[in-house]
Protein backbone atom coordinates (compact mmCIF):
# COMPACT_ATOMS: atom_id res chain seq x y z
CA UNK A 1 0.00 0.00 0.00
CA UNK A 2 1.46 3.53 -0.73
CA UNK A 3 1.69 5.86 1.48
CA UNK A 4 -0.88 8.33 -0.02
CA UNK A 5 -3.58 5.67 0.18
CA UNK A 6 -2.93 5.42 4.28
CA UNK A 7 -3.19 9.05 4.19
CA UNK A 8 -6.30 9.43 2.48
CA UNK A 9 -7.67 6.67 4.66
CA UNK A 10 -6.50 8.00 7.68
CA UNK A 11 -8.04 11.66 6.58
CA UNK A 12 -11.49 10.05 5.96
CA UNK A 13 -11.58 7.82 9.71
CA UNK A 14 -10.52 11.50 11.31
CA UNK A 15 -13.42 13.03 9.46
CA UNK A 16 -15.83 10.54 9.86
CA UNK A 17 -15.13 9.04 13.58
CA UNK A 18 -16.14 12.28 15.06
CA UNK A 19 -19.93 12.27 12.97
CA UNK A 20 -20.37 8.69 14.09
CA UNK A 21 -19.42 9.63 17.70
CA UNK A 22 -21.85 12.68 17.56
CA UNK A 23 -24.89 10.80 16.04
CA UNK A 24 -24.63 7.73 18.65
CA UNK A 25 -24.62 10.71 21.62
CA UNK A 26 -27.29 12.30 20.37
CA UNK A 27 -29.22 8.98 19.22
CA UNK A 28 -28.96 8.42 23.65
CA UNK A 29 -29.71 11.80 24.34
CA UNK A 30 -32.58 11.55 22.74
CA UNK A 31 -33.51 8.55 24.62
CA UNK A 32 -32.56 10.03 28.31
CA UNK A 33 -34.56 12.64 27.74
CA UNK A 34 -37.58 10.44 26.47
CA UNK A 35 -37.16 8.79 29.80
CA UNK A 36 -36.90 11.55 31.93
CA UNK A 37 -40.49 12.86 30.41
CA UNK A 38 -42.09 9.19 31.00
CA UNK A 39 -40.11 9.36 34.19
CA UNK A 40 -41.73 12.75 35.09
CA UNK A 41 -45.26 11.65 34.09
CA UNK A 42 -45.00 8.79 35.99
CA UNK A 43 -44.03 10.74 39.34
CA UNK A 44 -46.82 13.32 39.03
CA UNK A 45 -49.30 10.87 38.13
CA UNK A 46 -48.45 8.46 41.40
CA UNK A 47 -47.83 11.62 43.65
CA UNK A 48 -51.22 12.86 42.09
CA UNK A 49 -52.93 10.12 42.73
CA UNK A 50 -51.35 9.30 46.20
CA UNK A 51 -52.19 12.96 47.67
CA UNK A 52 -55.82 12.29 46.44
CA UNK A 53 -56.14 9.22 48.61
CA UNK A 54 -54.65 11.12 51.65
CA UNK A 55 -56.81 14.09 51.38
CA UNK A 56 -59.83 11.32 50.82
CA UNK A 57 -59.20 9.65 54.32
CA UNK A 58 -58.20 13.13 55.68
CA UNK A 59 -61.11 14.23 55.51
CA UNK A 60 -63.31 11.02 56.17
CA UNK A 61 -61.65 10.85 59.24
CA UNK A 62 -61.93 14.57 60.30
CA UNK A 63 -66.03 14.02 58.96
CA UNK A 64 -66.24 11.03 61.02
CA UNK A 65 -65.19 12.81 64.25
CA UNK A 66 -66.45 16.46 63.63
CA UNK A 67 -69.42 16.56 61.37
CA UNK A 68 -68.48 20.07 60.61
CA UNK A 69 -69.75 20.96 56.98
CA UNK A 70 -66.70 22.21 55.88
CA UNK A 71 -65.12 19.34 56.81
CA UNK A 72 -68.02 17.89 54.53
CA UNK A 73 -67.79 20.23 51.51
CA UNK A 74 -63.79 18.81 51.43
CA UNK A 75 -64.85 15.01 52.11
CA UNK A 76 -66.98 15.65 48.85
CA UNK A 77 -64.87 16.82 46.61
CA UNK A 78 -61.74 14.45 46.81
CA UNK A 79 -64.47 11.24 47.80
CA UNK A 80 -65.19 12.00 43.67
CA UNK A 81 -61.93 12.08 42.69
CA UNK A 82 -60.95 8.95 44.69
CA UNK A 83 -63.70 7.42 43.10
CA UNK A 84 -62.02 7.52 39.85
CA UNK A 85 -58.69 5.59 40.80
CA UNK A 86 -60.07 2.70 42.45
CA UNK A 87 -61.66 -0.61 41.13
CA UNK A 88 -65.38 -1.29 41.55
CA UNK A 89 -65.15 -3.26 44.49
CA UNK A 90 -63.68 -0.48 46.49
CA UNK A 91 -65.91 1.84 44.96
CA UNK A 92 -68.96 0.26 46.26
CA UNK A 93 -67.46 0.30 49.85
CA UNK A 94 -66.53 3.90 49.10
CA UNK A 95 -70.60 4.43 47.94
CA UNK A 96 -71.91 3.39 51.12
CA UNK A 97 -69.90 5.38 53.49
CA UNK A 98 -70.71 8.15 51.08
CA UNK A 99 -74.73 7.30 51.72
CA UNK A 100 -73.47 6.93 56.07
CA UNK A 101 -72.50 10.05 55.71
CA UNK A 102 -75.45 11.64 53.66
CA UNK A 103 -77.64 10.21 56.49
CA UNK A 104 -75.30 11.78 59.18
CA UNK A 105 -74.78 8.17 60.56
CA UNK A 106 -71.43 8.28 62.00
CA UNK A 107 -71.75 4.78 64.13
CA UNK A 108 -69.75 1.91 64.42
CA UNK A 109 -70.61 0.63 60.78
CA UNK A 110 -69.23 4.26 59.30
CA UNK A 111 -65.71 3.57 61.45
CA UNK A 112 -65.30 -0.22 60.31
CA UNK A 113 -65.97 0.73 56.79
CA UNK A 114 -63.75 3.34 56.76
CA UNK A 115 -60.67 1.07 58.15
CA UNK A 116 -61.63 -1.32 55.47
CA UNK A 117 -61.65 1.24 52.53
CA UNK A 118 -58.18 2.88 54.32
CA UNK A 119 -56.30 -0.74 54.22
CA UNK A 120 -57.45 -1.38 50.46
CA UNK A 121 -56.01 2.32 49.49
CA UNK A 122 -52.85 1.54 51.50
CA UNK A 123 -52.74 -1.77 49.23
CA UNK A 124 -53.17 0.29 46.09
CA UNK A 125 -50.85 2.89 46.98
CA UNK A 126 -48.74 0.08 47.52
CA UNK A 127 -48.97 -1.15 44.06
CA UNK A 128 -48.09 1.91 42.47
CA UNK A 129 -44.79 1.73 40.55
CA UNK A 130 -41.84 2.98 42.08
CA UNK A 131 -40.23 6.11 41.02
CA UNK A 132 -38.08 5.86 38.37
CA UNK A 133 -38.77 2.60 37.38
CA UNK A 134 -39.67 3.22 33.76
CA UNK A 135 -35.91 4.20 32.86
CA UNK A 136 -34.37 1.12 34.71
CA UNK A 137 -36.90 -0.99 32.73
CA UNK A 138 -36.26 0.88 29.26
CA UNK A 139 -33.20 1.21 29.30
CA UNK A 140 -33.07 -2.74 29.11
CA UNK A 141 -34.58 -3.56 26.16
Amino acid sequence: MNPATITAVIAVAAIVSPIITALINNHYQVKLRKLDYVDEQLKNTVYHKRDIFEKYLHYSGRLLYTGSPDDYMLYYSYYFQALLYVDDELAYDMQDAHRLFDKMDRGDELQLLLFGISSEIKKLIASMPPIGSSKRTIMHK
